[in-house]
């Protein structure tokens, strides 16, 4: 069981629900509010069972968490070119354009789409 793991349960014990616990157990050690978006690590044995053409782990972080922005959008909000690597913060204000629950056979999955309609990176 991960730290990460370990963490969600005690946060359960204490009451909070599995969604809320998630969330918090994600929360970095600064715990300055921001979720650590990274996909969990995967042993050597779920990567060889999830794919049987090549050991590869993946992306680092889930799809559509990535923020492509052209000449444009940079001028708008005052960006230089930022060197490769460098950390930055982007604060937005977002309309939910989708809120879906399903369920299936796997259990309940929760998904939605965010748009952005402000942002400023800092």
């Amino acid at each position: 069981m991960t730290d990460s793991e370990m963490k969600m349960e005690l946060l359960k014990d204490k009451g909070y629900s599995e969604s809320k616990a998630a969330a918090m157990s994600m929360r970095g050690p600064k715990d300055d509010g921001l979720v650590d978006m990274r996909k969990p690590k995967k042993t050597k044995e779920q990567i060889k069972k999830e794919s049987m053409v090549s050991p590869y782990e993946g992306e680092r972080y889930p799809y559509g968490l990535r923020i492509d922005l052209e000449d444009e959008a940079m001028k708008k909000l005052g960006m230089d070119l930022p060197t490769v690597g460098k950390t930055m913060t982007l604060k937005a204000k977002v309309m939910v354009e989708r809120a879906e629950s399903r369920e299936s056979n796997d259990g309940k999955r929760l998904s939605c789409c965010l748009q952005i309609t402000r942002m400023k990176v800092v």
